[in-house]
């Protein structure tokens, strides 16, 4: 292929410190292998401040954003007196509770009064959130903005909603291509949202997901959503599919079965990833009282870690599910191998779960576990369509202990799925199969010619004469 001294330069913007965040990690490795030069503008956080550094071969460039003075000063004191007052309330009521006795205690719940205080702080505390999401990305947009003033680039890639604006001014001051990834249908995402953040963020991405060159997103539902939504041109799908990873050994610090005992006959299913209020871990909890086989496994860490492991003591000496620490994000799927059942448990809450084909999926598959999966359009069609595994209703503990018994109980089927899974990971859903058609997105709005060769396979190669 023509050789060019030239490479087109991306400049991706992501609202995070970028450590957990494998789809722009990947989409960053991938765009230097294809000849281009990269740099991901990421924020400080409190395990990494690190201002600069070079990844992969390509720039890493963390800004610290800017405090807004009395501004921020204000957001921080109602943050602290909205959750101090819901959390003394509480307090008062689980003293006043047995003090009060069994003919009393509704005075502490029935109350108008209680009921209009209580709201009111909820109220408040839910609206100083958003205010305070919403001065945080203008601060670090701003401070975005200033890291790249000076840094030309043929395309800017922003990654999630927050940084959609940032994307169209930082192109506008370079006159140079946008491109808009959305990972999720981000608005409403959060059921705790409010309908005024709500209608802010669907205000944003009207506005200038119209002025993108170019969009994507990480399935067809959602791309039909996108396109149906802002009448755009449907987006293009690039899934969130992990890198072509060979077998190797377990390390034995992950290993679960080595933690608690369990003998290889054992079934073991597991759940790994973030903790949250809406991805349907507590029914699942709930669901291991009624498993005739098997053990499930928790992993991850998030907000209401602590409830669920509330959740998890409170089955008793005869539970069947247990917690343990998270992994780092380059051992998920070796950590995930020693597993049997893989695990997605969302409930259909927001059309951000009602449509979420999330990493763990395609981590489960590469990991060669068989799937049970919430009854959900993008994860039942997947399963089915390959004869992955089960699905089941996430709200009903009982079906999900059904279902899981209905592989678990069934040797032979449960090794049909598993190697099913293996091979539809290795024939399709790898990374080297999405990555394709985000590169020649690339160069459609550069009009650069490929310095690197691609495989037969659908993966990218170093360049010729680098070994």
């Amino acid at each position: 292929m023509e050789q060019t001294n030239h490479r087109p330069r991306i400049v991706m913007f992501v609202m995070n410190d970028l450590l957990n965040d494998p789809r722009v990690q990947r989409e960053a490795r991938s765009a230097v292998l294809a000849g281009f030069r990269v740099t991901v503008v990421a924020v400080q956080s409190e395990r990494c401040r690190v201002p600069r550094e070079t990844v992969d071969g390509y720039e890493v460039v963390r800004v610290r954003p800017p405090g807004f003075g009395v501004m921020s000063a204000v957001f921080k004191l109602l943050r602290v007196i909205s959750h101090a007052g819901l959390f003394l309330r509480e307090r008062v009521k689980r003293v006043l509770r047995p003090l009060l006795g069994g003919r009393n205690r509704h005075l502490l719940a029935g109350a108008p009064s209680e009921k209009v205080s209580n709201g009111l702080l909820k109220k408040l505390s839910l609206y100083v959130n958003d205010f305070g999401f919403l001065k945080d990305t203008l601060s670090i947009t701003a401070s975005m903005l200033w890291a790249v003033r000076s840094e030309s680039a043929e395309i800017f890639h922003g990654n999630d909603l927050p940084a959609l604006p940032l994307t169209l001014w930082a192109a506008r001051l370079h006159g140079a291509r946008t491109l808009y990834d959305s990972h999720e249908v981000w608005v409403g995402m959060c059921p705790e949202w409010t309908s005024f953040f709500n209608a802010v963020a669907q205000w944003v991405e009207n506005r200038y997901i119209r002025r993108m060159h170019a969009v994507v997103t990480v399935n067809e539902q959602i791309a039909d959503e996108l396109g149906r939504r802002y009448r755009i041109p449907r987006p293009s799908v690039v899934m969130n599919c992990p890198e072509p990873e060979s077998p190797r050994p377990l390390d034995p610090r992950h290993s679960i079965r080595a933690k608690f005992g369990l003998a290889p006959h054992e079934p073991l299913i597991l759940y790994q990833g973030r903790y949250a209020p809406w991805r349907g871990l507590e029914a699942l909890i709930e669901s291991s009282r009624y498993l005739s086989r098997g053990i499930l496994v928790l992993r991850g860490y998030g907000s209401n870690e602590e409830d669920l492991r509330h959740r998890v003591a409170a089955l008793g000496d005869s539970r069947r599910a247990f917690m343990v620490d998270p992994v780092p994000m380059t051992d998920l799927v070796s950590a995930a191998s020693e597993a049997d059942i893989g695990v997605v448990p969302y409930t259909p809450c927001t059309l951000c779960n009602y449509y979420a084909s999330p990493n763990k999926l395609f981590e489960y598959m590469m990991a060669g576990l068989a799937l049970a999966v919430s009854n959900l359009p993008v994860l039942e069609k997947i399963v089915r369509d390959h004869d992955l595994g089960v699905v089941f209703d996430p709200a009903e503990p009982r079906h999900i202990a059904e279902q899981l018994d209905a592989l678990t109980e069934n040797p032979v089927r449960l090794r049909v799925c598993r190697e099913n899974a293996a091979r539809v990971a290795r024939e399709r859903y790898h990374w080297n199969h999405e990555v394709q058609k985000l590169i020649r997105l690339y160069e459609s709005l550069t009009g650069h010619q490929k310095t690197y060769a691609t495989c037969s396979a659908g993966g990218l190669s170093m360049p010729a004469g680098r070994g």
